[in-house]
């Protein structure tokens, strides 16, 4: 798609038109004001980047043209530090919609970016946002917590929480209690969160696992108990 005549080529995200208005209705636009919506920024702003546009408050993208939509990305603040993927929110979608679309929760979202704030009341177009993270670790977590650890990324929906109390000798409310975000159903752990498996002086205990019968389909070999105590 060649660029619109005149349009700015230092620009953060160009659009080939129409521009998605309602990713579950399908609708779209050419139209400047709705471009403008969709991106967060003003017609004002569109014209500018983009001359040929002219000066008019109703004017139209070509189809057959290149846009300059989003001159500069803003980053949304206090973006958690786990971060590792930034995306700018996409028009038509909603704050659930957007987080939808890259595999996580909007409850996710509002922690990763706290900035939305509840129900993602702040949640704002052309705003960049995190949708991946890496050892993020939830809110009230146990405070001398000293040693964390990760999900087993493969097995984890299975089970989520029984794993971890597995791998490091936990009870079930012992390891809620230290990360009461997981919830006592695990409805709250995640792949490639950080979980709290130990504190000072805590000693892990570890079930012994049942006895398995030998490779050869003999019977187990006995002992007396009473053999012992000679």
């Amino acid at each position: 798609m060649p660029m619109a005549n005149g349009t700015t080529n230092d620009c953060s995200i160009y659009l080939d038109p129409p521009v998605l208005l309602n990713v579950t209705a399908g609708t779209t636009s050419t139209e400047c004001s709705d471009v403008a919506a969709a991106y967060g920024v003003t017609v004002g702003n569109l014209q500018e980047w983009n001359p040929s546009l002219g000066n008019s408050s109703s004017c139209s993208l070509s189809v057959k043209s290149r846009y300059c939509v989003l001159r500069f990305v803003n980053a949304a603040l206090n973006v958690t530090s786990a971060c590792i993927q930034r995306e700018v929110a996409a028009p038509g979608y909603d704050c659930d919609q957007f987080a939808g679309s890259w595999g996580i929760e909007t409850e996710q979202f509002i922690a990763w970016n706290p900035a939305v704030g509840p129900g993602c009341a702040n949640y704002k177009l052309g705003a960049q946002y995190c949708v991946a993270v890496y050892g993020f670790r939830q809110p009230g977590l146990v405070a001398n917590c000293n040693k964390f650890a990760m999900p087993n990324t493969t097995s984890w929906i299975n089970r989520p929480c029984e794993i971890m109390e597995t791998t490091f000798g936990l009870q079930h409310a012992r390891f809620v209690a230290w990360n009461p975000a997981v919830k006592d159903n695990c409805a709250g752990i995640y792949p490639l969160y950080e979980y709290c498996v130990s504190i000072p002086n805590f000693k892990p205990t570890y079930t012994t696992p049942a006895t398995q019968p030998p490779p050869t389909g003999r019977p187990p070999t006995v002992v007396p108990i009473e053999s012992f105590s000679r």
